[in-house]
């Protein structure tokens, strides 16, 4: 590639690329014209403007100073860059604004984007550098969209379950004074061969292979693997279990066989152990921050990894015992055949029951798939799998991890999703290496730990959401009648008077657990300060007070409940 620089009619510079056998002019030939242009269809609510392509710089003129919203250019190539310096030095002072940021490298990119929360992002990408760098532009575009992805689903997961984790975590804490922790398995099986059991499409080709080598490593299966397997006659050593909701308990409700050891996250359903003794469950740590009010009263457990999924957290599991080699089954990642599961999963046997005419096999995956962001992505055998954005961001967690993995990495199965990192091979191929039977490790029983402080913090949390209620109360008649008379001053006082109160340290504890009951309005208060119309924030004050009394009153239930089962 060469850089030949030209003068416009109007002396303004400008750069003519040659590359790819093609001459091709950076800018129009009035540049400045071209950059306002190009500014004012910028959408005006997004906090993130992606401008893929610097240039000679002159979109940087109509960056406002003082911008409250992000700016991030990214140019692939240094050359450019180092060519518009020497035309234009001034270039350097502009991009000293705190507020633009000039990325040259993906990975930089993808941990800018992982460390920053952004709500909206505009993208300008400037047509030359789509035509001299297709590749470049698409991979910094998909990295970016990947992460507003992965916030997004993260956002919306807290709005849905942030309640349920709640009451299943107090259903589930007591549990940890008498079942195992998962740091005394650390280093358990090094050395030894683990096998990660999905229930992806590709895990019917790999039933009879399991079957065959179940003594020859450790298996660890995930809960929606759980049917499949019994179904064959395939036992496993491990079960990991993670979902909320109380339909996934179905899982491990239908299986009758409970010689493994189930390995949860205590934001589970309670139902998830009703066929378990205490000895066969392995409570990990959650990642909840206020369940840091209640950890030393039973001392840390230990925490796997979370890429979102089931999968991740099992794969961890793997890295945390020391398993080497560590193989995937049934980790597609993908809609393998248009589906998400092999043949047998419960739920999805479960809802063809509702098939008919109208709502086919078909309209369920089209359902499903679209509204989820469907997306090509990177894979095995073919270029290209069909997937969405969860996938993804599976996709993407076990491509980063993978590689910082000390273990070999092998994926069983040529269907699905390109893993970085990952050795892939055919199903036959994978378990060829696994040929030694391996010791069992004999399980010591867990030692029971007193639970006297635990229930003098619920004791202190009941007492805290008692006094708070009748304020909220009061709160919420306050807002509704500012509401009404649009006296939004009267309204902000009922909110101010609320926080002040969950300020004192008394009810930090009770503070702490009502910011992810809340989730739902937490973002509304967000957008409150955005918003400049009166009557939508009066509106979100009056949903905030509304929200704040029921939750006070759902958390006053279940820390009763609680106290009951003492």
């Amino acid at each position: 590639m060469t850089i030949k620089s030209v003068l416009n009619a109007d002396n303004s510079h400008n750069f003519i690329i040659c590359a790819h056998n093609r001459e091709i002019r950076l800018h129009s030939m009035r540049p400045q014209v071209e950059a306002q242009k190009l500014f004012k269809q910028l959408p005006s609510n997004a906090d993130l403007i992606f401008i893929g392509g610097i240039g000679l710089g002159y979109i940087l003129d109509e960056i406002p100073q003082n911008s409250e919203r992000f700016y991030l250019i990214f140019e692939p190539k240094s050359i450019i860059f180092d060519e518009a310096l020497q035309k234009l030095p001034q270039l350097k002072d502009m991009l000293k604004q705190p507020n633009i940021i000039l990325i040259q490298d993906c990975q930089i990119l993808s941990e800018f984007m992982a460390q920053n929360r952004f709500k909206n992002v505009g993208f300008l990408i400037h047509r030359p550098y789509m035509d001299l760098f297709p590749q470049e532009m698409k991979q910094a575009k998909e990295i970016v969209a990947a992460r507003l992805s992965q916030q997004e689903i993260s956002n919306a997961t807290l709005i849905r379950f942030g309640k349920i984790w709640i009451k299943n975590l107090f259903r589930n804490m007591p549990r940890y004074f008498s079942t195992l922790k998962l740091i005394d398995f650390k280093n358990s099986f090094v050395g030894q061969p683990a096998v990660i059991i999905g229930a992806g499409p590709s895990l019917a080709e790999a039933l009879p292979y399991l079957k065959k080598h179940k003594d020859h490593a450790v298996f660890i299966a995930c809960d929606t693997a759980l049917p499949m397997l019994e179904a064959e006659d395939i036992s496993v050593d491990f079960v990991i279990t993670v979902d909320p909701q109380d339909k996934n308990a179905f899982y491990l409700r239908y299986s009758s066989d409970k010689q493994h050891i189930l390995i949860a996250d205590p934001g589970v359903h309670e139902s998830s152990f009703i066929d378990y003794e205490n000895h066969q469950i392995i409570l990990m740590d959650a990642a909840l921050p206020f369940y840091q009010l209640f950890q030393d009263c039973w001392k840390p457990c230990g925490l796997l990894a979370s890429g979102g999924s089931v999968s991740t957290s099992a794969f961890d599991f793997a890295r945390v015992i020391g398993a080497d080699p560590i193989i995937l089954v049934g980790q597609d990642l993908s809609f393998t055949q248009k589906k998400i599961h092999s043949q047998g999963n419960i739920l999805t046997e479960f809802s063809r029951i509702n098939f008919n005419k109208f709502h086919s096999a078909h309209t369920r995956h089209a359902l499903t798939t679209y509204p989820s962001h469907a997306r090509l992505i990177k894979g095995r055998k073919q270029n290209q799998v069909l997937a969405d954005a969860r996938f993804s961001v599976f996709s993407e967690w076990f491509s980063k991890e993978i590689p910082q993995t000390n273990a070999q990495v092998i994926i069983a199965g040529l269907e699905g999703a390109f893993l970085e990192g990952a050795d892939h091979r055919t199903v036959k191929d994978a378990f060829s290496m696994l040929n030694t039977p391996i010791l069992k490790r004999v399980i010591q029983p867990p030692k029971k730990r007193q639970k006297n402080a635990f229930y003098e913090i619920l004791n202190s949390l009941k007492i805290s959401v008692q006094t708070i209620i009748p304020t909220a109360h009061k709160n919420l008649i306050i807002a509704k009648k500012a509401q009404i008379s649009r006296n939004l001053q009267q309204a902000q006082t009922a909110t101010e008077t609320l926080y002040s109160i969950l300020l004192h340290p008394e009810h930090q504890k009770t503070a702490h657990i009502l910011e992810i009951a809340m989730q739902n309005t937490v973002q509304k208060a967000l957008e409150l300060q955005d918003s400049s119309d009166k009557s939508e924030k009066l509106d979100i004050i009056t949903a905030i007070c509304q929200e704040n009394l029921e939750c006070l009153r759902f958390l006053e239930r279940i820390i009763k409940k609680s106290l009951s089962l003492k």
